[in-house]
């Protein structure tokens, strides 16, 4: 293993690296919401002794605690602030105002002991700078005749001195030289001037096509620099020699010295608000870092470890190049192992959840101790082919998102969501000052492995995760940072292998990460898409650890490859089946039209010469087949359908009421009898005029045409009657009565009377039947 590392390193020292988007070694540090105003921060300015900020609002200043970064003070200054400063000893606190009306307070001053005003300035308008001369114990700002005044500590009441008659229009910056003998001011107009203190007079001027931002002497006093729209000019003092002149990446804001007065850091914006960092005396950019939210000023801290930048609303940023951890290194218990002991830590677990709202997790008890994996730093080392990548998370806490949130949705559009630009712009600030060469040696250190070398690496950061497409209101979604190390292997590593992780891993330096709980660590193992490993809480304490991949399992056969497995070895199965069952088939289907012949011999064969009768019930359950004379055999009759339909009972026809018709104009009432004094052979369908519609025209004609067919129909009956066979018995001796009955309805005869014995009715006895031919029969040869 030892080897395959060193051979790793070997050839990652050989790579070039892909440097991240800034090289800047200030990372985002927080940002913090003043519960005293809502309206913009606009100007701020450290101590001397960087223990607290003064934040310039609209109409009053906060005091901020950088030991706690928090608001301890608000003071009511009556009117728009525009500067501040601290005497030398940060005794005295001076706020430079609007000032837009003459009599009107210009400059206040504070003590800072107890926050009361004890002094103001009413001569000057719009005061955007003001100077201290410690040594002097005098300070310098504008008035209001287009010049500058000095003005004693313990006297502001009164100037001291008057610098006028050069600039045209109002004095934007002012600045006394180190050693007190010049002091430089600058105008909108374009012009800058160095004066003489002892008398007042110009020392050196230059005049420039746009107005003013900034100017100042270094800190050795050997050079004047000011900014101008996008340039940037130096001169040597006291000669006021040529030095240089930069082109600045956009419009110029502000520029500050640091304390040693070997850099020069100038705020620009052109997409986005830029702080790019000049080295003295070569000039050239040694950090750059893209702010991704508005900016009007920022503040260098005397340590020169963090600054400080105005947003134009209540939040103010702050970014470090050092981690801002209260208690870190103090004694007692640590659970999350993160360097500060629990009484001291406000999350002891480390998931970014404060300890006063932990509520809720899975163990039930005890969930300030208990972390939620889901919100720890998170690790994920995969591989795909010849490549491994290893993702690096950390999220922001609630507390921390939200204001980003809120800044980045009012950067670009102020429409209360952020999109796409705006994400991108955030993206880059939180990525900015990953160190590409640090994040990949960290790792290679970390993690090994077997049989394989490293070919080639580069780091991608993103930021977008939590941000974009969320609004400002959205108190609750954390920002999520992610870093990814892409390795090209050598080869691709075949399983089984080991891998080899070290706990102690930082997560990048001078990055966001350094605001976010770095432990415990969640670790997972992806193969070609297929996790192999999820661990536990990880702690930075814990000793380095061996992961086995393990060869993968053979891959359990399906029901397809399983029956063509079968049907391989007993191949003989579906031959039989192919033979079997075309057999059956055919054996059935001849078995079904097979057709008898076969006449049974015990069946008797009956000559008769009796009719039978064909009454429906004698067919229903007749069971003998019908033979002919001859003997053979004839088809029988099908079955008669019964209806199932029931039938009315309905009376005789001779025993049926009559039915009343309503009498109506111009119709023919019916009845059984005929009108008085008239009479016809109708039977009982009788009708006669109605009295009452003398327009009625032959009323009988209906009812004779219906009579006349009847009694046709009865005659007919009767004819046949006469000529019938007479009656035939059955084999019990009953005579068939069908016919009977139905030429008794059809000549009105009434129902048929029971017989007794072999009585007939007397018109059968006058019947004479006649006499029947016996059949012919063939002779059989």
């Amino acid at each position: 293993m030892a080897t395959a590392v060193a051979a790793a390193c070997l050839i990652l020292s050989t790579f070039p690296v892909v440097i991240a988007d800034a090289n800047n070694h200030f990372a985002y540090s927080g940002a913090v919401d003043s519960p005293y105003s809502n309206s913009g921060s606009f100007t701020l300015a450290y101590s001397n002794d960087g223990s607290f900020v003064a934040v310039g609002f609209h109409r009053s200043v906060g005091i901020f605690e950088t030991s706690s970064r928090t608001y301890v003070r608000n003071i009511d200054v009556g009117d728009g602030v525009r500067s501040i400063a601290f005497s030398g000893d940060d005794s005295i606190m001076f706020v430079g105002l609007e000032s837009p009306m003459m009599e009107t307070v210009a400059v206040a001053l504070f003590h800072t002991d107890d926050w009361q005003r004890f002094g103001v300035v009413d001569d000057g308008l719009e005061v955007d700078s003001i100077s201290t001369l410690e040594s002097e114990q005098m300070f310098a700002a504008a008035n209001e005749v287009k010049g500058v005044n000095e003005y004693q500590y313990d006297n502001p009441a009164h100037s001291s001195a008057t610098y006028d008659g050069v600039h045209t229009s109002r004095a934007t910056c002012v600045d006394y030289s180190p050693t007190g003998n010049h002091l430089l001011t600058g105008s909108e107009d374009g012009s800058i001037v160095v004066w003489n203190r002892a008398d007042q007079t110009v020392h050196l001027s230059w005049l420039s096509d746009d107005p003013i931002e900034d100017c100042g002497f270094s800190a050795s006093g050997d050079t004047v620099t000011w900014i101008t729209a996008s340039i940037m000019q130096v001169r040597a003092m006291p000669s006021g020699d040529f030095m240089d002149t930069i082109t600045l990446n956009g419009v110029a804001k502000q520029f500050e010295w640091n304390g040693g007065g070997n850099e020069l850091w100038v705020m620009t914006e052109v997409a986005s608000p830029l702080l790019q960092i000049y080295q003295l005396p070569q000039m050239n950019v040694i950090n750059t870092f893209e702010l991704g939210h508005d900016a009007q000023h920022f503040a260098l801290s005397p340590s020169e470890h963090e600054f400080i930048v105005a947003t134009l609303s209540s939040i103010i940023t702050i970014y470090s190049d050092i981690p801002w951890r209260p208690g870190f290194g103090e004694p007692g218990v640590d659970g999350d192992m993160d360097g500060i002991p629990d009484i001291l830590d406000s999350d002891d677990d480390g998931d970014g959840i404060s300890d006063e709202y932990e509520f809720v997790c899975n163990e039930g008890h005890d969930c300030q101790t208990n972390p939620n994996m889901d919100y720890t730093r998170a690790i994920q080392i995969s591989f795909v082919g010849s490549t491994m990548t290893i993702l690096d998370s950390v999220q922001l806490n609630s507390s921390q998102s939200a204001p980003l949130r809120t800044l980045a949705a009012a950067s670009v559009t102020p429409d209360n969501l952020v999109d796409d630009g705006e994400a991108l712009r955030m993206e880059r600030m939180l990525c900015g000052g990953t160190d590409s060469d640090a994040v990949i040696a960290s790792w290679m250190d970390a993690v090994g492995l077997e049989l394989t070398a490293v070919l080639d690496q580069r780091v991608i950061c993103d930021a977008k995760l939590g941000l974009i497409d969320t609004v400002s209101t959205d108190s609750k979604t954390r920002i999520t940072i992610r870093w990814f190390i892409e390795v090209e292997l050598s080869n691709k590593i075949p399983r089984p292998f080991n891998l080899t992780f070290a706990p102690g891993i930082s997560p990048p330096a001078s990055t966001v990460a350094m605001a976010t709980p770095s432990s415990p660590i969640r670790l997972s193992v992806i193969y070609e898409g297929h996790t192999q490993y999820v661990s536990g809480a990880i702690y930075p304490t814990d000793p380095t650890f061996s992961i086995n991949i393990l060869a993968p399992e053979p891959a359990q056969p399906g029901l397809v490859e399983k029956s063509i497995e079968w049907m391989t070895e007993n191949y003989w199965a579906p031959l039989l089946v192919l033979v079997i069952v075309p057999l059956i088939f055919i054996v059935g289907v001849r078995r079904r039209n097979r057709i008898l012949f076969e006449v049974s011999d015990e069946e008797e064969e009956i000559v008769t010469r009796r009719r039978k009768s064909r009454s429906t019930q004698a067919i229903r359950h007749e069971e003998d087949e019908l033979l002919s004379s001859t003997g053979r055999r004839q088809p029988s009759a099908p079955p008669t359908i019964e209806q199932s339909r029931p039938q009315p009972n309905r009376p005789p026809p001779d025993q049926r009421s009559i039915r009343k018709v309503r009498k109506a104009p111009g119709t023919v009432i019916q009845s059984g009898e005929a009108p008085k004094g008239e009479t016809w052979d109708y039977g009982d369908h009788g009708a006669y005029y109605d009295t009452d519609d003398p327009d009625q025209q032959d009323p009988y004609g209906e009812s004779k045409d219906f009579h006349d067919e009847e009694l046709e129909l009865k005659q007919l009956a009767e004819q046949m009657g006469e000529d019938s066979s007479p009656p035939i018995e059955e084999e019990d001796g009953q005579e068939t009565t069908d016919f009977a009955d139905a030429l008794s309805k059809l000549t009105e005869t009434g129902a048929v009377v029971e017989l007794e014995g072999d009585e007939k009715p007397a018109e059968v006895k006058k019947r004479r039947a006649p006499k029947r031919r016996a059949p012919k029969r063939r002779n059989k040869t």
